[in-house]
């Protein structure tokens, strides 16, 4: 039996054993250095624990995904929820749209022609009856936008009166504007609306060097297949005549024996227009004063008053038999504008008249006016008495010696008032005006009696006076 077992013994291998370890003894010092001892039937234990963990990392590698960048992470988002994005813009199209065309489109339009200062750069006023005006007038828009302006109704009012007090209505034609655009209303007649409110505005084109003229219309804009009613209501400033600044008589002849008609002036006025509008009045007749003593008449035919100075012909009136009785009422009246060598009068209108029909909008405002002119005393008479001498009878200055006594008097009054005297408003007179002056002065016409009268009665009133 011992032996039976023995051989069962030998015959199956016994359990390998793990290899024997080299210990150092506790509390010896053994070799930091030493690497574990290997087996020789495998690798060490470090090595295997080193398999394991490489084994394991490369595991977490082939599990880990790219992080993804914000734009991705948007891009994947829409893609995820587009159609819920489209629905939300379709809301928001649906309330902003409206709001775009139907206020916002129509305040930048408003905007735009309320800020427009519209100058007027030239046009015309002509009178035609008591009841018509034929008007034209060109001003200019600046626009960002390319519009068309549909043909529309202008008012002009004055300010403290509203467009509801309307004194004329003008039509403005369609036109297109594109940036700064000339706008042309071209000549039209139109009836006048308010009579009181155009004599007023007129009033203001006699005295003001700018006159206010507001306006009132609402223009149909389209923008395209777009259509817009933006209000215009705007004050302009309209350059005028400033109470005719400038005015006088240039010429003046004293015709003897009058005319056929009654007439014994004749000469050109200055008749200046400040302002940019042309001015069609028809026939004036203006009063001559001094003071409030009226002298004569002067008549003034087809009168076109242009911008700048105008100088149309006149005929009319000198009171001769009013002027000798009131010589000294005259001469107190003159007394400052004698003191600089000058003779001065008031114009003031009388009568206006087309195709022989009297205006009332025009003779009233100048009938309100006084407008002042001033005459240099030696021009006054070279004129005058050019009106009546003649080649034959004796010389003025032997006329002027039988009523002053001195014979010499005119010629001193050409020294006084010649080249080295100016007057006291500057003018003088220069040698070869004076020449001619003396040349007239020798001679009179038949009228020179009746001349002689003249002088001697004033001679005599002035005297009186004293």
């Amino acid at each position: 039996m011992a032996t039976s077992n023995n051989r069962i013994h030998e015959d199956i291998d016994p359990v390998p054993q793990p290899p024997a370890q080299a210990h150092t003894v506790a509390g010896g010092r053994g070799d930091e250095n030493e690497a574990p001892a290997a087996t020789a039937d495998g690798p060490s234990e470090a090595a295997a624990q080193d398999d394991v963990s490489s084994a394991s990392d490369h595991v977490q590698e082939k599990g880990t995904t790219p992080k993804l960048t914000k734009w991705q992470k948007m891009k994947a988002h829409f893609r995820k929820f587009w159609w819920a994005y489209l629905i939300g813009l379709i809301i928001l199209l649906a309330i902003l749209l409206p709001v775009f065309f139907k206020v916002i489109i129509p305040a930048i339009v408003q905007n735009i022609v309320s800020g427009q200062k519209l100058p007027i750069s030239h046009g015309n006023i002509r009178a035609l009856s008591p009841t018509q005006l034929n008007v034209s007038l060109v001003t200019t828009m600046d626009t960002p936008l390319p519009a068309t302006i549909n043909e529309f109704d202008l008012s002009l009012y004055n300010k403290e009166a509203g467009p509801d007090k309307a004194f004329l209505s003008l039509q403005l034609p369609k036109q297109k504007v594109n940036g700064k655009t000339e706008l042309d209303v071209a000549q039209q007649t139109q009836n006048i609306t308010n009579y009181d409110e155009l004599v007023k505005w007129f009033n203001g084109v006699f005295d003001l060097k700018e006159v206010p003229v507001s306006v009132y219309g609402k223009p149909k804009v389209s923008l395209g297949a777009l259509e817009y009613h933006p209000k215009l209501d705007k004050e302009l400033k309209v350059p005028a005549l400033n109470y005719l600044d400038g005015f006088g008589i240039d010429t003046l002849r004293l015709q003897l024996p009058p005319a056929e008609n009654g007439y014994n002036l004749k000469g050109k006025l200055n008749l200046p227009n400040q302002g940019v509008l042309t001015l069609f009045l028809g026939n004036l007749t203006f009063n001559l004063k001094s003071g409030d003593l009226t002298l004569g008449y002067i008549n003034i035919y087809d009168v076109e008053m242009k911008p700048g100075m105008n100088t149309p012909d006149f005929d009319g009136e000198l009171y001769l038999k009013e002027l000798v009785p009131n010589l000294a009422t005259i001469l107190d009246d003159q007394k400052a504008a004698l003191s600089e060598g000058a003779i001065e009068f008031n114009a003031t209108g009388n009568a206006t008249r087309v195709n022989g029909q009297r205006i009332p909008y025009v003779e009233e405002v100048l009938a309100a006016k006084k407008i002042r002119a001033r005459i240099p005393v030696i021009a006054l008479i070279a004129d005058v008495l050019n009106g009546f001498l003649s080649d034959d009878g004796s010389s003025l200055s032997e006329l002027a010696g039988d009523v002053f006594g001195n014979q010499t008097l005119f010629d001193n009054i050409l020294e006084h008032w010649g080249d080295d005297n100016p007057t006291g408003n500057g003018t003088a007179l220069n040698s070869t005006t004076a020449a001619l002056v003396r040349e007239k002065l020798r001679k009179r016409s038949s009228w020179g009696s009746m001349a002689l009268n003249v002088m001697r009665l004033g001679a005599r009133t002035k005297k009186h006076h004293k």
